[in-house]
């Protein structure tokens, strides 16, 4: 049997911290969101102390710093970026991951991440 991370809302350090010492401890796979912002849980509204960071970017960072766990987002939002970036991301963290990234993709459903980019949230 094999388990994963996900890792959010943690400073870049110790993200990055984290998913070394879970490779070390035996982590397959590890993943983080894909969020402009974490919703407050249970309070509504957006967290401005959470940090959210763009998933593909701290993705290959993690990569970086692993060299055997599976690395994704769960899920990324279809709708944050034009299909071929999202496509380029990957195979570029495909790439520099050394065969190890894995794609989730996803509509989204926090209305208030889209409200704060401007985009239509979708029916």
């Amino acid at each position: 049997m094999d388990f994963g991370l996900q890792l959010a809302a943690l400073p870049a350090k110790d993200l990055l911290a984290t998913a070394r010492n879970a490779e070390a401890w035996g982590y397959a796979s590890l993943y983080v969101p894909d969020h402009w912002a974490y919703e407050r849980q249970g309070a509504g509204g957006l967290d401005d102390e959470a940090n959210a960071w763009e998933a593909t970017s701290i993705l290959g960072a993690i990569a970086a710093v692993t060299s055997r766990a599976r690395i994704g987002a769960l899920v990324l939002c279809n709708l944050f970026r034009h299909p071929a970036t999202t496509a380029q991301a990957i195979v570029t963290l495909d790439h520099v991951s050394g065969g190890r990234a894995q794609l989730g993709i996803g509509s989204g459903w926090t209305r208030a991440e889209f409200e704060m980019m401007g985009m239509p949230f979708p029916t």
